[in-house]
């Protein structure tokens, strides 16, 4: 379902055939967070540069997909009905279905790799703690912003808190060594 899901954003996506409906359904598609996600509770909104703001969406939280276009993504949370936007930014550098794929699937993966438990408590929190490592400061935190971190590859990954503040994860040998403002 992931590849449909795929498949079916890309088509609601395109400008072309949006006024169509989509091949496979995902409108009113259940999927589930693949990383914990950070919105503004306040406002219900989240962007996809991956804003770090108050709010706590946990990975492996079952939503229904509402809409998506290709400014923003309409979806709510299943347990809560609490709906919110996803909003593109200009600077993201996936395309929409790339980026959504990274986010949204149809199952939750939970263990990939095995996590400590001190690394699940922090997926579970939404938090990054010194010694996780790469792949648990991920689900804790999703993907940094690729306009800042191009790739994974590299030492330190930079998210964004809001339009002006940011957050440096240092990493040594895969795990966290310093978080710094």
């Amino acid at each position: 379902m992931v590849a449909s899901f795929a498949i079916a954003l890309s088509v609601a996506c395109d400008p072309i055939v949006a006024s169509q409906p989509p091949k496979t359904p995902v409108y009113g598609g259940t999927f589930y967070t693949l990383t914990a996600l950070h919105p503004d509770e306040e406002q219900r909104k989240l962007y996809s540069v991956n804003y770090q703001r108050g709010g706590l969406i946990p990975m492996c939280t079952q939503v229904r997909i509402e809409s998506v276009d290709n400014q923003r993504m309409m979806f709510s949370v299943v347990e809560t009905r609490r709906s919110y936007e996803y909003v593109f930014h200009d600077s993201m550098v996936k395309s929409v279905t790339e980026h959504l794929a990274q986010y949204f699937g149809e199952n939750c993966q939970t263990s990939d790799p095995p996590f400590t438990p001190q690394e699940s408590k922090a997926i579970r929190t939404g938090t990054i703690e010194k010694g996780m490592r790469k792949a648990a400061v991920i689900r804790a935190a999703g993907y940094p912003p690729e306009h800042m971190t191009p790739t994974l590859e590299k030492d330190v990954w930079i998210y964004w808190i809001n339009r002006f503040d940011r957050i440096a994860v240092q990493f040594e040998n895969d795990r966290v060594a310093d978080i710094r403002d």
